[in-house]
């Protein structure tokens, strides 16, 4: 594998940065997207009734371990045990909303102020860990996140297959701003270990 540093594109000004800053920038990017298309797929299996719904959320679970990982060697063992129950608990109070949603249930109410309160508990955790991360700004981040999921599961239960396609283009390009926010604060926090 090499090692030293890379230039990134045109955004950057051709301005040199660590390949640790790179790969790290990259990994989030990969977790954070495997989170959205595997909540899409967990989204389509619920409302559509397809098969392989609990290998498809134990594979969206994964994410959320592989997640506390990247955060262990910056933030210890409990921060990352922590950050990682939290996004657990994201995706399977997620899971019961849509799965409300599509039975009409009336509890879908509380389920979805559930998941708002989970949002707030992450930036939080995340603002506490990192400077970097002004609390208002990651709530308001995960926010946009949930309601584009919101819009995206109400689109597949609707049968409106066109808003479902544009809205997940959306979800994508959104969470990558959220994957960036992430991984530049932590290495900004961490400066000196990925020089």
């Amino acid at each position: 594998m090499w090692t030293g540093t890379t230039t990134l594109d045109a955004n950057l000004s051709g301005a040199t940065v660590p390949k640790a800053q790179v790969d790290y920038l990259m990994q989030w990017r990969e977790l954070w997207s495997d989170h959205v298309y595997w909540t899409r797929f967990v989204v389509v299996a619920i409302v559509d009734g397809a098969p392989g719904l609990a290998q498809t959320v134990d594979r969206l679970m994964a994410s959320c371990s592989e997640m506390r990982d990247l955060l262990r060697p910056y933030y210890g063992d409990t921060a990352a045990e922590v950050f990682g129950d939290l996004m657990t608990t994201h995706l399977s109070v997620a899971a019961q909303l849509v799965t409300e949603a599509v039975k009409g249930a009336p509890e879908a109410a509380a389920t979805e102020k559930a998941w708002y309160d989970n949002a707030a508990a992450i930036a939080k955790f995340l603002a506490a860990a990192n400077p970097n991360l002004p609390e208002p700004v990651v709530q308001s981040l995960l926010y946009e996140h949930l309601a584009l999921t919101r819009a995206e599961a109400v689109a597949r239960i609707t049968k409106d297959y066109d808003a479902d396609v544009a809205t997940f283009d959306k979800i994508l390009h959104q969470i990558l701003g959220v994957s960036d926010a992430v991984a530049h604060a932590i290495i900004g926090q961490f400066e000196p270990r990925f020089a």
